[in-house]
């Protein structure tokens, strides 16, 4: 949930953001699996295992299917500190060619502005670019919020979308991946450590910013000693 209130300075209670790194630590990252299964029916090829991670254990499957998607489920039993997740699910990682996101998702209303990063459909570059401030000192902007970026990208393509239907992430040849989802789960991209991170998410909420406390707090979630699961559904768009 980032105690820090996402890195704010906190000066006379404004909400001025500094950058910070959604996932700098990959608390989770895989120490090694075992268990390996393999096996073949009218679904497809499954191979399914048991995974080991630093703050807990996990069981993991992936399911080529014969409709030509990668269907991964897991289900983490949770050991680590921090309790109260801001969003958990699972990550990806492409290399940076992959710039290009474009989303449906069903938002809470039918209509918003185009330059809104809550629309319900839209297309967004990463368009990253190293500053030395929050902002760049001097520059009067000539384009929509939605396009000012800092090295983890611009903020439409930073943003996490909720309730998406699909998500595509692609190079400028159209190779890519595309998520497909329920109206359920949240997508998150960003640049980080020369790589594009995203991270599909089974939970998401408000975070900490103390604005969206009560009575917009609902959903949040305590996860000690729980177990985390979810569904992906993956396919070559």
């Amino acid at each position: 949930m980032n105690s820090e209130d996402g890195g704010k300075p906190n000066v006379a209670g404004e909400t001025y953001q500094n950058n910070i790194y959604p996932l700098k630590t990959y608390p989770q990252y895989t120490l090694f699996s075992k268990d390996l299964k393999i096996s073949k029916d009218a679904a497809g090829v499954k191979i399914s295992m048991n995974v080991t991670y630093t703050t807990g254990r996990a069981q993991q499957s992936y399911l080529f299917n014969t409709s030509g998607e990668l269907v991964t489920t897991y289900e983490v039993n949770y050991r680590g500190n921090d309790s109260i997740p801001y969003q958990y699910g699972l990550l990806m990682q492409l290399p940076r060619r992959f710039d290009r996101l474009q989303w449906e998702r069903k938002g809470e209303f039918s209509v918003y502005a185009a330059s809104d990063i809550a629309r319900n459909k839209g297309a967004a570059r990463l368009n990253a670019k190293q500053l030395n401030a929050v902002e760049e000192h001097g520059v009067v902007p000539v384009w929509p919020w939605k396009d000012d970026a800092n090295e983890l990208g611009s903020n439409d393509f930073r943003s996490t979308k909720h309730f998406i239907r699909q998500v595509t992430l692609t190079d400028a040849k159209g190779n890519g991946l595309e998520v497909i989802s329920d109206g359920k789960q949240a997508s998150r991209s960003w640049l980080q450590d020369e790589g594009v991170q995203w991270l599909i998410a089974d939970y998401s909420n408000n975070g900490s910013e103390p604005f969206y406390g009560t009575p917009h707090a609902d959903g949040k979630i305590n996860i000690r000693r729980k177990s985390i699961k979810g569904t992906v559904t993956v396919k070559m768009p």
